[in-house]
C-alpha cells in the first residue's frame, strides 16, 4: 500500500499535464494543496483589486483547520475525480 504522501506527490505531479480544469476546480486544488504544505493562511489579505491573489488566498482560508492529512486525502479525491471526466483520464493511484 502506497502511503498518502507518496499519493499526494503523485497527484500534485500527474494534475499539472491537465489541460481542461476549470477556474473553480484550480482554485480548489490550490487551497487544498497551500493547506496541506503549509498549515493555515495566515498571510495578509492582499488588496481587494488584486483579483487573482484574493480568489487564491480565499480558496486557502477556506481550508483552515483542515489537517495537512485531510487536506492530502482531499486533494488526491479532487484529482481523481478530474481524472475520470478529463481527456487525461489516467487515474492516480
Amino acid at each position: 500500500m502506497t502511503d498518502l504522501s507518496t499519493l499526494f506527490e503523485k497527484a500534485s505531479i500527474h494534475i499539472q499535464n491537465f489541460t481542461d480544469i476549470s477556474n473553480n476546480d484550480k482554485l480548489i486544488l490550490y487551497g487544498l494543496f497551500k493547506q496541506a504544505n503549509h498549515g493555515d493562511n495566515k498571510d495578509q489579505a492582499p488588496s481587494q483589486f488584486n483579483i487573482k491573489a484574493t480568489a487564491k488566498y480565499n480558496s486557502w482560508k477556506h481550508y483552515t483547520g483542515l489537517s495537512a492529512n485531510d487536506a492530502k486525502r482531499l486533494y488526491i479525491k479532487k484529482v481523481t475525480e478530474l481524472s475520470k471526466s478529463s481527456k487525461e483520464n489516467t487515474v492516480v493511484e
